[in-house]
């Protein structure tokens, strides 16, 4: 996957996203003992990815694909258990017996969530989008993504529009707390 083509294409750039994800959780459960680094970053990763999708992806499926309102609801609700999922992960310490299956239970959730939008969302997405929006999206995607949140803020209101208002907010603290892990 050349970055040229990721970075014209949503599609192939929220493809190889997955990708790095799952490598992640390849490392993650390749390693013993309490790798505390990977978790936060398989945890920052997929908040980055989600919020960016949630801000500029799903707006978009709802308004282009037939039935995008259903497709992009339930993405939206897999990614919100996920998030769940990870505020709980976020909060046990490192040597909690819980934290293995909890990342079990996330990698799980997160690759029926990647089937579904590649198997699904995705190629529909990728057959009503001209090139130049398609492009146009990725650009936004990628933009979000410097300035997404990289913990999971579960409590922030649960809209596109409460991300919006709380993830600059949340970005810049989150931030914070990762420079002084």
């Amino acid at each position: 996957m050349s970055t040229t083509s990721a970075m014209n294409d949503v599609v192939a750039l929220l493809e190889s996203q997955h990708r790095a994800v799952e490598a992640l959780f390849g490392q993650y459960s390749s390693s013993s003992g309490r790798n505390s680094q990977l978790v936060e970053e398989v945890i920052s990763t997929l908040v980055v990815h989600s919020v960016a999708e949630e801000q500029h992806v799903y707006p978009v499926v709802r308004k282009k694909l037939d039935n995008g309102d259903a497709a992009a609801d339930r993405a939206y609700h897999e990614q919100a258990e996920a998030e769940a999922l990870m505020a709980r992960i976020d909060d046990l310490a490192p040597d909690d017996p819980e934290l293995r299956p909890s990342m079990q239970r996330l990698e799980a959730a997160i690759r029926a969530h990647v089937t579904y939008e590649e198997t699904n969302l995705l190629p529909r997405l990728r057959a009503a989008l001209t090139q130049a929006e398609s492009a146009d999206l990725a650009g936004k995607v990628t933009r979000a993504e410097q300035h997404a949140p990289t913990h999971p803020h579960p409590h922030a209101p649960d809209s596109p529009i409460g991300h919006k208002l709380t993830g600059p907010i949340a970005a810049a603290l989150d931030r914070l707390r990762d420079h002084h892990h």
